[in-house]
């Protein structure tokens, strides 16, 4: 079966490549029958062509011998007439081609000559426009030189007076040599008017920066719309004058000219007055009337520690830039040369620094300010230093002071304010020692606040406090006089103070006398307690 199977797909192989054949068989008679039809057609019009052929030789034959015959029927002077008329006719043909080729060429140059009469009226008017834009610009500019535009720039222009056209042409020529516009676009009016706007919006602001200036020192500055120009005018004086900025400018300056020289002078004259020895010792004295005062406020620091690790505060001041300065005028070195000139640039600089500050704050004389900056407590930086017992002295940083208890921070801040009142009070032995405290000891224990109230009798200073309670009944206060303020039970309104005597470590009431319920007046103060 298999074989049988293979031999008949051989066989219906075999028949579909017959039928393939078959069919390009059949074409190629199709085409070969096309073929026998097409050289049958030639063939046909051969035939006919050649009857035509022998139509067409037999007609030359006629015509030959009808030209044989009219030949010799013409005698001489026939031809010659002949040829004549056939060379006109060759003539009059030329003529008329040549005719033919001028009518066409003078329809082109008819053609041009209305495109060349219409291009001229198009440059025409374009010259008039030009034209009147020209004028226009050139009068515009005619303006601008005789509103004294160039002078003020600073420009020089060729023949400035002259109005003519060559003229004008070479002043605008050297203006747009000499002045180049920022952002300026040739050929874009919109986007220059833009620009032309921005400009005068700064200017107006700038104007107005100026006048703030001006105004000052009792000047002013206007702007005043003129034309299409506008007119700068400056009030150069508390009088009144005006004059216009071309004017007022040099003005101005002579007027700086002269303040900036007797300005020089006056420097110089307080400079030599700053370095002479007066004011050097004077300076000398209170830098050491000063470092004396740290000095014994540390002494008192530190015979006071806090807390239980005997923490113990110092003041350090720190000349940080100025030391060279402050080691001149404390030490014996000033009569060197070299260490004066450190010195006098040194005053200098304080002395501009305060002629700065006069003009910011708008002030009319820097003399004033100069105390200020020549006040030497702003020339130290002051630290404050924290050691433990017998450590090693450290910076109190805001993390140190953070990690102790709210009552050692109360009282570490409440130290230097003491020492520092002891100190000036020791020059002032018979002078009152007050210190006034309000909100005093908030969150410090009873520990603590001994350790204060001991400091405050050791000084025998003059305590006012005010708090949210009893400060002072502890040990250490040997007498003290304790008011409260108190309200009246609800419903009723008002308050009323209480008074109570701290004496012996012993707290008793004190009645008051209602002095609003007696009759009699009240007794005049003395001239103490008027005073007070």
């Amino acid at each position: 079966l298999l074989e049988i199977r293979d031999v008949l797909a051989e066989v219906e192989h075999a028949a579909g490549a017959w039928k393939e054949a078959r069919r390009d068989v059949e074409h190629a008679e199709a085409e070969l029958a096309v073929a026998h039809a097409a050289e049958a057609a030639r063939a046909e019009e051969r035939d006919a062509a050649r009857a035509r052929l022998g139509q067409d030789d037999e007609a030359l034959a006629v015509a030959r011998a009808t030209a044989t015959a009219l030949r010799e029927a013409i005698d001489a002077e026939d031809g010659a007439l002949f040829d004549r008329v056939g060379a006109l006719d060759s003539a009059a043909q030329r003529a008329i081609e040549a005719l033919r080729g001028l009518a066409t060429r003078l329809n082109a140059v008819s053609a041009g000559r209305g495109r060349a009469e219409s291009e001229l009226a198009t440059v025409e008017a374009e010259r008039e426009r030009t034209t009147e834009l020209r004028n226009a610009a050139h009068a515009r500019l005619r303006e601008l030189i005789d509103a004294r535009v160039p002078e003020h720039l600073l420009l020089e222009l060729p023949e400035q007076h002259s109005s003519s056209v060559e003229h004008v042409r070479a002043q605008a020529a050297e203006i747009r040599r000499a002045v180049r516009p920022r952002q300026w676009q040739l050929g874009d009016p919109r986007e220059n008017a833009e620009r032309v706007g921005d400009l005068r919006v700064a200017m107006e602001s700038q104007a107005r920066d100026a006048r703030g200036a001006l105004e000052q020192g009792g000047r002013s500055l206007q702007i005043i719309p003129e034309d299409r120009l506008v007119r700068v005018d400056v009030t150069v004086n508390s009088n009144g004058q005006v004059l216009p900025i071309d004017e007022a400018l040099p003005h101005l300056n002579g007027v700086v000219e002269t303040l900036e020289s007797s300005y020089d002078a006056g420097v110089q004259q307080t400079l030599n007055e700053l370095l002479g020895s007066t004011f050097l010792e004077h300076m000398r004295d209170q830098i050491g009337v000063a470092t004396t005062l740290v000095r014994d406020i540390n002494r008192v620091l530190a015979d006071h520690p806090t807390g239980t690790n005997h923490t113990t505060l110092r003041i350090k001041l720190e000349p940080g830039a100025n030391r060279h300065v402050l080691d001149a005028i404390t030490g014996p070195t000033l009569a060197n040369p070299d260490v004066a000139a450190q010195v006098r640039e040194f005053l200098r600089e304080k002395v501009d620094e305060a002629k700065r500050t006069a003009v910011d704050e708008g002030h009319p004389d820097w003399r004033d300010s100069l105390a200020d900056h020549l006040d030497y407590r702003n020339w130290y930086g002051i630290a404050l230093e924290r050691r433990f017992g017998a450590s090693n002295w450290g910076p109190l940083t805001t993390r140190s002071y953070a990690e102790l208890s709210g009552g050692a921070r109360a009282v570490m801040l409440m130290l230097p304010l003491i020492g520092a009142l002891a100190a000036l009070y020791r020059h002032m032995p018979d002078a009152p020692r007050p210190l006034w405290l309000d909100e005093a000891f908030d969150g410090l224990d009873a520990t603590n606040r001994s350790v204060v109230m001991r400091l405050l009798r050791e000084f025998d200073l003059d305590v006012l406090l005010a708090g949210p309670g009893r400060l002072v009944n502890v040990a250490a206060v040997p007498t003290a006089a304790i008011y409260q303020v108190v309200r009246a039970r609800e419903p009723e309104p008002g308050a009323d103070h209480t008074l109570e005597l701290w004496a012996g470590n012993t707290l008793e009431a004190i009645e008051l006398p209602l002095s609003w319920l007696d009759d009699a007046p009240p007794p005049e103060p003395d001239a103490q307690d008027a005073l007070l």
